[in-house]
């Protein structure tokens, strides 16, 4: 067999292994390196990919993020190539990184110290087929995919506005809802999708070297795919050399849109083209199973055909709340979508859905509420929500309901002429998206204050001046023009989701509080305006149930509003919701309607295997969705006919790493301090005690934060304690309440408490299981 071999030219320690095990192989596994390959006279980006496309395979190696080789590996598989990982041990903290970033941890490798131990394990190695079956996968109807970005910048800020505007349905890669890309959820994205944009950073970016890594596997997936790419390039950004001739350099970020308006003829061309699929050989039924996206995001279009509707959806759709709060992959956004998508079908009803980005929530906090006085924080934020949902109802009247009634009704066009009028003063000249507009307004206040003030930081605003900045008309102007349309409609919905997506990586400070507790005041401040014209107003915000609880619910007065909690304490309710996306992919592939029982063994270690999947699951929808596609995925790699105990078995092993490293991440969200505390627990017992969990986390050096990061770790579901008559209990077995958890706890003996460590976490964490 001849495999290529993608590794980094340096250390050079890396790439003298590989070039001397290439000239003293004897294995059966013979490749050739780019240095031998390509010699004087041929350009080395043009010749890569033919290479691995003509080759047997792909040895990789993995010692250090590269984008050149991730590139290739992501081509590779687009290929259908076989892939042999390799890492160096001699390098510091070697293959350390694939943990964090999520991508080939859990695909087997091959460690070696020198060329002769390689050339060793090479000749007992075999070689496996492509690591994924044939792709068998219609593309989405959200059919662009995007990379974000960890951190929200003006690059991919203006990518995601520029994406909305032109192309509307589409789908993302989101480090901030799951910073750990697996390769299997890579290779299903891509797969269902018609064109992919990525984009690649300088190193001034945070988290410019993972997210240049996901960019470079993404992109070489995709042309691997033979699907349309775009790569966008920071002008100071290396571009990698394997692929430099296929980026375009953005000079300045208002560059973005005509980009990714090249893009879209040939986006709708494969629509129309009839590439609905991408190949159909296999026939076996496992292979025409999906569970779609964890991601409500990426399946908006696809959640009516097997939405469950829960009671707590049902309450946020007849407004029996103001406040929808649930962990993360709970399923709040699948109910914001579905709220939303249900209120507009209603003629007379006018609903307003803003999701603002953590990009512009950030500079919103370091650009204008760093300027206000102490005193009138409060006041004067308040002020500036109630304005921006003024502007934006303004703006989506226009939208929507401008050309379909002006003219038709006498009493509404006149209300319409003002609100036309309104609403070239209210913009000025900012257009694109929301999160452009509410950018542009806090611009425009931030350039007046310093043109008046400069920029030493000595003057505070006060709340008569930044009034005097903000309205760039009186408001009672607007809040009269506004509501009198409002009256005329049954019903007005604001959705309001992603305000607590922009809190950072270093844990959360009073001014985040203060952000989201002055639009609460400014929604009922809204709402009451609009009931004493006799207008129907309702609204919902959406918010992380822990951000909830440790944050705003500290605050005076919050509850009044009424939380619509979002929890599964059913695990029949949690299986429908497999079983529906299952009927529903199967009816529409194969005209038959399946369920897990035709796609499963029915049992594993003495459960029912659906029901041993939904312990392991954290009772959320996402979990429960991310671990049945893996056990899916590899029952079909393997050729089965439905999935074995074995597929169950590896399926939560590969989903058991994933939830790990997200849960480390959202962790670190919190409370810096707990950063990848939760590694601490490797090898410990599944049952232990509370006192053998901090000697673990002391050892590691969190001694300092043993209470907090403790206290963390129930909050997150990552331990559970003996309830009083001795059953195994976590915290979404008491429907998140930490207080009655606490209570329950307070009866045990300090560091002799008896404690378990999660399903979903100790399998991962290698935890010895003797329960």
């Amino acid at each position: 067999m001849k495999f290529f071999a993608a590794y980094p030219s340096s250390p050079d320690h890396i790439s003298i292994s590989i070039e001397e095990t290439e000239k003293t192989n004897s294995s059966h596994i013979q490749f050739a390196t780019w240095r031998s390959t390509f010699g004087a006279g041929r350009l080395i980006d043009q010749s890569v990919l033919p290479e691995i496309a003509k080759a047997d395979g792909l040895i990789c190696d993995v010692s250090v993020p590269n984008e050149n080789v991730f590139f290739e590996i992501g081509f590779a598989i687009g290929k259908m190539k076989p892939i042999i990982p390799i890492v160096n041990t001699s390098v510091q903290d070697a293959g350390d990184y694939l943990r964090k970033i999520g991508l080939l941890d859990n695909v087997g490798q091959i460690r070696y110290e020198n060329s002769a131990d390689l050339v060793y394990q090479l000749q007992s190695h075999a070689v496996n087929g492509a690591i994924f079956a044939e792709p068998n996968f219609e593309v989405s109807r959200q059919p662009l995919l995007v990379l974000d970005s960890l951190r929200r910048n003006e690059f991919s800020t203006k990518l995601i506005s520029a994406v909305k505007d032109l192309v509307k349905f589409y789908r993302t890669v989101d480090p901030q809802e799951e910073y750990r890309l697996s390769t299997r959820a890579a290779w299903e994205l891509v797969n269902e999708s018609s064109a992919v944009v990525v984009s690649v950073y300088d190193t001034t970016r945070t988290d410019h070297l993972f997210h240049n890594i996901r960019a470079a596997f993404l992109a070489g997936l995709a042309i691997g795919l033979d699907k349309e790419c775009t790569i966008l390039v920071d002008p100071n950004a290396n571009k990698p050399l394997d692929f430099i001739d296929v980026c375009q350099t953005i000079k300045h970020p208002d560059d973005i849109r005509e980009a990714v308006s090249e893009l879209v003829p040939k986006l709708y061309q494969r629509q129309l083209g009839g590439t609905g699929k991408t190949r159909a050989k296999n026939k076996r039924l496992i292979s025409q199973v999906s569970v779609g996206s964890n991601a409500a995001e990426n399946e908006m279009r696809d959640l009516e055909d097997y939405f469950v509707e829960t009671h707590h959806f049902k309450n946020a759709l007849e407004g029996r709340g103001r406040l929808v709060v649930g962990r993360k992959g709970a399923g709040k956004t699948a109910i914001f979508w579905r709220v939303r998508d249900i209120s507009r079908r209603k003629n007379n009803e006018l609903v307003l859905d803003l999701k603002p980005d953590g990009y512009q929530l950030r500079k919103f906090k370091e650009q204008l509420v760093s300027l206000l006085a102490v005193g009138t924080k409060e006041h004067t934020l308040t002020a500036f929500w109630e304005y921006i949902i003024y502007c934006e109802i303004v703006h989506k009247v226009l939208e929507t309901d401008y050309k379909r009634l002006y003219g038709r009704d006498p009493k509404l066009t006149p209300i319409l002429d003002d609100l036309s009028e309104l609403r070239s003063v209210l913009f000025e000249a900012r257009e694109g998206d929301f999160s452009e507009r509410m950018m542009g307004l806090i611009k425009d206040i931030n350039d007046k204050f310093y043109l008046r003030h400069g920029r030493d930081g000595s003057t505070a605003l006060q709340t008569s001046e930044v009034t005097e900045l903000l309205y760039a008309t009186d408001i009672h102007t607007i809040q009269n023009s506004v509501l009198s349309y409002l009256e005329t409609r049954d019903r007005t919905l604001l959705l309001v989701d992603n305000i607590d997506k922009g809190w950072g990586a270093h844990g959360v400070d009073p001014d985040d509080v203060l952000i989201v507790s002055t639009l609460i005041d400014a929604l009922r401040k809204v709402e009451r305006k609009a009931a004493k014209n006799k207008a129907n107003l309702d609204w919902l915000l959406f918010l992380r149930n822990d951000v909830f609880e440790l944050l705003v619910d500290q605050q005076n007065d919050r509850g009044k509003d009424g939380k619509i909690v979002v929890d599964w304490d059913s695990e029949a309710a949690l299986q429908q919701v497999i079983e529906e996306r299952i009927r529903s992919s199967t009816l529409a592939r194969t005209g038959k309607s399946v369920g897990w029982a035709d796609i499963s063994v029915p049992t594993i270690e003495s459960l029912g295997s659906i029901a041993w999947l939904t312990k392991r699951s954290l009772m959320r929808p996402r979990y429960l969705i991310q671990l049945v596609d893996e056990c899916i995925g590899h029952a079909d790699v393997c050729g089965h006919e439905r999935i074995e105990v074995e597929d169950l078995k590896a399926g939560f092993r590969n989903f058991s790493q994933d939830v790990i490293g997200n849960t480390s991440f959202e962790m670190r969200d919190i409370s810096p301090s707990s950063e990848d505390a939760i590694y601490a627990l490797i090898g410990l017992g599944r049952k232990t005690t509370l006192g053998t969990i901090k000697d673990a986390l002391t050892k590691e050096g969190y001694g300092d934060h043993l209470d907090e990061i403790v206290d963390l770790f129930f909050w997150f579901a990552v331990l559970g304690a003996s309830s009083p008559n001795g059953e195994e209990k976590y915290i979404y077995d008491y429907r998140y309440d930490q207080k009655l958890i606490s209570k329950m706890r307070a009866r045990a003996d300090g560091d002799e408490e008896e404690i378990f460590i999660n399903h979903a976490f100790a399998e991962g964490l290698d935890c010895v299981d003797l329960i």
